[in-house]
């Protein structure tokens, strides 16, 4: 009968760690999903409001917390109107021009659909409060390390 005792509350404290833990992922998940809908409003934004302006943007590249946001539009001054655009958003934490180059100054060819003007932006977000921040940050769950923490 002990044992049979010792095993029930060795199940029973596996089920309830197991609970804990399945509460913590949840909240993970739930985090996380909010960032993802986050990413991709912040997304949306780049290229909607780059389409409202008649611009082109073919390349967004994620460089740890900036994204360098780069195409063609018609004029420098839509350039920076699109980066004043993006500041409204409020989904960024910065916006800067990074490079502008006239299509003819670079000696290409104007093909059908892309602007006079190159131009490069970086947009700045923030991770701080994250979960896909470092896991050294003491200032939030980070996802890697609770995975590993539940496998254990």
């Amino acid at each position: 009968f002990q044992l049979r005792s010792g095993r029930a509350d060795k199940i029973y404290a596996d089920a309830e760690s197991a609970r804990g833990f399945n509460q913590q992922l949840s909240g993970a998940l739930a985090q996380l999903r909010t960032e993802t809908e986050l990413l991709l409003d912040r997304i949306l934004a780049v290229t909607n409001t780059a389409r409202a302006r008649g611009m082109n943007v073919p390349k967004l590249s994620p460089e740890g917390r900036e994204y360098v946001v780069a195409g063609s539009g018609m004029s420098f001054d839509d350039v920076f109107d699109y980066a004043a655009d993006l500041r409204k958003t409020g989904l960024f934490d910065d916006v800067l021009v990074l490079r502008l180059d006239s299509v003819e100054a670079v000696g290409f060819t104007t093909p059908t659909g892309i602007g006079s003007v190159l131009f490069q932006v970086k947009v700045l977000v923030s991770i701080e409060g994250s979960i896909l921040q470092d896991s050294e940050s003491d200032s939030a769950l980070n996802i890697v390390d609770l995975a590993k923490s539940i496998a254990e």
